[in-house]
């Protein structure tokens, strides 16, 4: 059984680790919004690859005239709790299995 609950404990911790660096790249882009930066850099690209698929939707939900892009922030408090609750329960999950 302790085969199955390092696979869970790994798999959440994993995931927990993932949700975190994503978070960070939602951060980046939003501060990196407020500058002009090269589009043409490599990591600008990047980042911007990485980040707009969470964006997008959000985006399109919100109306277009709030004069400041809130996206990020809503992007940022799901990917939070998914963090929080999701990678939690598996790691307890993986945990208990132990």
């Amino acid at each position: 059984m302790f085969l199955i609950g390092n696979f869970f404990l790994t798999i959440g911790k994993l995931s927990d680790f993932l949700l975190g660096l994503y978070i960070w790249v939602i951060i980046i882009n939003a501060l990196l919004s407020w500058f002009n930066p090269d589009p043409y850099n490599k990591f600008i690209q990047f980042i911007y690859n990485i980040s707009e698929p969470a964006l997008r939707p959000i985006r399109r939900m919100l109306p277009a005239n709030m004069g400041v892009d809130i996206s990020p922030v809503i992007v940022i408090v799901i990917l939070y709790f998914l963090k929080s609750y999701i990678a939690r329960t598996i790691i307890d999950f993986g945990v208990r299995m132990r």
